[in-house]
């Protein structure tokens, strides 16, 4: 229980904690044995993996400007189906977020002061999990926000690329 008490762990991560913890104890094989703790966390409700995976999207969309497919490979990484990660990314996530999230990312790049190309930007927001219906949403309307403030016309920044309100 002490690896659930600093935050929510999925069946897969608990599962290799709980090996790696009896294992180096153990002088037999000890997976029934972890099994069993598994089983019973889950009984009492200590685990479930449907709670870990919506705090997981929840944190990753409250914090990180990554899209849907990075996201679902985070999941699969710690063990969550496929299904259950679409249907609560689904639940949480529309085009309008992640669009939003991929011009987050862009304004961050932005920041840095070194100025990409549509290429290396079509690429670091496909590399961030975007998808490229949302990619190129978001170049255009960046492109759009570079032409207006080269030509010094501030007044003409799409709002959401701006992520005062977000």
């Amino acid at each position: 229980l002490s690896f659930l008490a600093a935050r929510e762990h999925s069946a897969f991560e608990l599962r290799r904690k709980l090996q790696q913890r009896f294992y180096k104890y153990a002088a037999f094989d000890v997976s029934v044995l972890v099994e069993r703790c598994l089983q019973e966390m889950q009984e009492s409700d200590f685990q479930s993996d449907e709670r870990f995976t919506n705090r997981f999207v929840e944190s990753k969309l409250a914090n990180n400007p990554n899209g849907p497919y990075k996201i679902l490979q985070d999941l699969q990484n710690r063990g969550i189906s496929r299904e259950m990660s679409e249907k609560i990314l689904h639940k949480l996530g529309n085009q309008e977020l992640w669009l939003k999230k991929a011009l987050k990312c862009l304004e961050r790049l932005h920041k840095k002061g070194k100025e990409q190309s549509p290429a290396v930007l079509n690429q670091k927001l496909y590399q961030r999990g975007f998808s490229w219906e949302t990619i190129e949403l978001a170049l255009a309307e960046y492109q759009n926000f570079i032409k207006h403030s080269e030509s010094g016309d501030l007044n003409a920044e799409p709002e959401t690329f701006t992520t005062e309100n977000h």
